[in-house]
């Protein structure tokens, strides 16, 4: 990003944020309310990143998705209550990311409800974070704007996919997660409350998502087609999603000629001519970015040369669906390279790259000292090219993270970048980056794990027990000793053995050299640190036997801020 800003793009919005004009416009499309799709359709947007769907079939309401909250599940269902009181017979995941408001839905039909889903979302659910938790939180902070301020310049326009993930309006967001009780793994054709559906997984931005299909009504309800450009890269970090693979999805849909596609996110586009462009521009922009970052790596250019090059065509700038509104195409370019060859883009010099630290010194030695560097980075500054002013402001920060100056530089390029760019990723993420720069912010309670009793609850026993692997500080952890946990109402057991820095997960250990005995609740507990061992064992609920003042040694090795102290102290007498 050598580019000079174009101010000429800056605005203003409702809640006094500066951004892009074209972000700002963007909120339109997430009016909050209820619209009518067609004939027995509806669609609640505007009170979340996702959408919540209804159909009401001949023998009861089909709702697909919840939303993240009880709260915004309830404001949806009001809505719905308004224009039909018949009684809910089940409930669709189109994916595992928006079903946090299940429970108000379970409660409407009387504590019983079908919710399906496919047959990976349960578990995909309650593994993301596990081991992962630091990272994967400190990037939804950085990506959806959540400690971004609710008015002002700094303040959200819209989260691209929808007005926001977080309502900042909302005094409270309380999770109602209730587990799926059917399940799908594979195109399968369903009767529902007398509704003919046809539910095809095919991966979008999680691999469990659904794509489905009414055809008594020519609607098909989708998590492929989003108000913006598909994100091939997540910038708050996933796995790979293989370009190829989603192509699939406009291939179905294209062939149902649907005359209504409903989204997860954003707003639903009628007409079967409508419906057939948007599918097809937005298939073709996603093949575009593909081939041709596959065709300049062919041809031997360089990772930089690829995102100079493989630019989308102007035509895909002329609906918001393939416009740049969330990711941007440089970053897809990007990562279509490192999922299809990896980090390395065959110039040798990359290699072997100097350590940064040393690289800095190098270069602000090489430019004349730290002031130097420093009165260049405020002259590109204002000269309107933040994007050379923050990377002269790195070198220093590497040099001194505590350097106020530098700090100032780089915070300013980054707000500066933040209001021009297009994309409400990119926005989020540099806004906040910027106010931790200048201490009205910090992110370090997300640099480690801290997790609530109720992820682990909703989880598999083993899945937090093998969690700690990645936890392991291996130089407070030579030595062997093998640690079984038995949760004995369910019957299952989980192991961790460290052997000589590395923590090795399995599912028994006869040879384990201490054991804990004790339910998932208290597990859940110790974990989260909201109960001692010894309080546990007081209760009756934690059983620990073996050698103890190794298990003392065996938790110490770990980063984790609580199990340390919390599953090592004495028991009291």
């Amino acid at each position: 990003m050598s580019w000079k800003i174009d101010r000429s793009v800056i605005g203003t919005g409702p809640r006094g944020e500066i951004a892009n004009t074209e972000l700002i416009e963007h909120s339109s499309r997430f009016g909050r309310g209820l619209r009518h799709v067609a004939d027995g359709v509806w669609c609640y947007i505007g009170a979340g990143l996702s959408n919540i769907t209804f159909i009401e079939a001949p023998d009861g309401l089909i709702v697909i998705d919840s939303g993240d909250c009880r709260e915004e599940a309830a404001e949806a269902l009001a809505a719905m209550r308004q224009h039909s009181d018949a009684p809910l017979r089940a409930m669709l995941w189109s994916h595992y990311h928006y079903v946090q408001g299940s429970a108000v839905y379970v409660d409407d039909a009387g504590g019983r409800l079908d919710i399906w889903s496919h047959i990976d979302s349960a578990r995909l659910l309650a593994e993301v974070g596990a081991e992962l938790g630091p990272v994967r939180l400190r990037g939804i902070v950085s990506q959806f704007a959540i400690a971004l301020p609710g008015d002002g310049p700094d303040a959200l326009p819209n989260a691209g996919l929808g007005p926001f993930w977080k309502d900042p309006d909302r005094p409270r967001a309380t999770p109602g997660y209730v587990p799926p009780n059917r399940s799908i793994d594979g195109p399968t054709e369903l009767t529902i409350a007398g509704e003919r559906i046809v539910a095809t997984p095919i991966p979008s931005d999680s691999d469990d998502t659904l794509v489905l299909w009414f055809p008594d009504r020519k609607v098909c309800v989708n998590n492929h087609l989003w108000p913006a450009l598909f994100n091939i890269f997540a910038m708050r970090g996933e796995t790979y999603r293989d370009p190829i693979e989603r192509l699939a999805a406009f291939d179905l849909m294209l062939g149902y000629a649907p005359e209504h596609l409903v989204g997860v996110h954003g707003p639903p586009i009628s007409g079967v001519d409508t419906v057939r462009t948007a599918l097809t521009d937005y298939r073709d922009s996603i093949q575009f970015l593909w081939d041709q970052t596959v065709r300049g790596m062919n041809a031997g250019l360089t990772l930089g040369q690829l995102v100079e090059q493989v630019q989308l065509p102007a035509r895909f700038g002329d609906a918001y669906y393939t416009t740049e509104l969330y990711g941007m195409a440089q970053h897809h370019v990007r990562q279509i390279h490192a999922g299809v060859r990896g980090w390395f883009d065959g110039d040798a010099v990359n290699l072997f790259p100097l350590p940064e630290a040393e690289e800095a010194a190098r270069i602000v030695t090489g430019f004349g000292g730290r002031d130097t560097v420093l009165e260049q980075a405020r002259a590109a500054l204002a000269d309107d090219e933040p994007a050379w002013a923050v990377q002269l402001a790195t070198y220093l920060l590497r040099l001194d993270p505590d350097d106020a100056d530098g700090r100032a530089v780089k915070a300013g390029g980054l707000r500066l970048i933040a209001q021009t760019v297009p994309s409400a990723n990119a926005r989020s993420w540099c806004t906040t980056q910027a106010l931790e720069l200048e201490g009205a912010l910090s992110l370090d309670g997300f640099r480690v794990h801290h997790l609530g009793a109720r992820r682990v609850l909703e989880s598999a026993p083993h899945v937090y027990v093998q969690a700690l692997k990645v936890q392991l500080e291996p130089t407070r952890a030579d030595f062997e000793f093998g640690v079984q946990w038995r949760f004995v109402e369910s019957g299952t057991a989980a192991s961790l053995r460290i052997r000589r820095g590395v923590a090795v997960p399995g599912v028994d250990d006869r040879d384990a050299d201490a054991t804990l005995e004790l339910d998932l609740r208290t597990w859940a507990d110790l974990y989260a640190g909201t109960v001692t061992a010894a309080d546990a064992e007081a209760a009756g609920s934690l059983t620990i036997t073996g050698d103890r003042a190794g298990l003392a040694r065996y938790f110490d090795a770990f980063d984790h801020p609580h199990l340390a102290t919390a599953v090592t102290r004495p028991r009291r007498v």
